[in-house]
């Protein structure tokens, strides 16, 4: 029996996505190349996190990873990377970006999700320039903090941060997904490719924009993560002992 319209797309429709929406046909192929291999990895791993964690177990292999990256996506002139992760705008590098669940407040991300991130920073680029570029928002990073097992930061380069030193406020998903991203580049030797016909992508991957804040308290720092939906759960009184007792409401 035939499927039935609308519910779901053909495999052709899919390697189609991206055309018609002025990106080249080239570039749609590399968009096409990275989901191929995604949903290759997620054959024998239930997400591209734990992927990341089986393939790259050592501090060793984990930096030998950030050199690689550091190599294909160099810095850029003009621009003032960060030593340390203090208040203010940062400038960081891709292979600074952590990617544990216990860096981030997210937990996890459904493969559709993580699909759909993946096609759009492929065509897109990681849009956190918040300067002059519509639909970017910048990372919002933290220092390692709470981890659930021991996390080390080994160095790359001296007077910068160390590898995945970056952890996150918001943004968890959009940093890890953007490393994830560029271990498949590397991986595929698609590098020319990049160069050649996505150069906003590889340009947005050479210099990653943050903004440190300070709060208060943990409170604060989650209701910035989860927005306003949370903050009206705890000051509904109802809503509030739901949230307590279930720890879950679905607004």
């Amino acid at each position: 029996m035939p499927p039935r319209k609308g519910t779901g797309s053909t495999p052709v429709a899919k390697r189609q996505r991206g055309r018609g929406a002025g990106y080249s046909d080239d570039h749609v192929k590399l968009k096409d190349r990275v989901i191929e291999q995604f949903h290759a990895d997620l054959k024998s791993h239930v997400s591209i996190i734990d992927y990341m964690e089986a393939t790259y177990t050592s501090d060793a292999e984990r930096r030998s990873l950030a050199a690689r990256v550091d190599a294909a996506f160099p810095c850029q002139e003009g621009i003032v990377y960060a030593t340390g992760l203090v208040e203010g705008p940062v400038c960081l590098r891709a292979w600074q970006l952590g990617w544990r669940p216990d860096l981030g407040q997210k937990g996890l991300v459904d493969r559709h999700d993580s699909e759909l991130l993946l096609s759009m920073m492929c065509l897109q680029g990681f849009k956190t320039n918040t300067e002059g570029e519509a639909g970017a928002e910048r990372l919002l990073v933290a220092a390692p903090a709470h981890m659930a097992k021991p996390y080390t930061t080994p160095k790359l380069h001296d007077g910068q941060l160390g590898v995945g030193a970056v952890a996150y406020d918001k943004g968890w998903t959009r940093g890890s997904h953007a490393m994830y991203l560029c271990e498949v580049l590397l991986r595929l030797d698609l590098l020319d490719e990049v160069r050649s016909h996505a150069q906003h992508l590889f340009q947005s991957l050479c210099t990653v924009y943050g903004l440190v804040m300070n709060f208060d308290s943990d409170m604060q720092r989650v209701l910035q993560n989860r927005g306003q939906s949370l903050h009206v759960v705890l000051h509904d009184p109802t809503l509030h002992w739901l949230f307590l007792h279930h720890g879950t409401v679905v607004c």
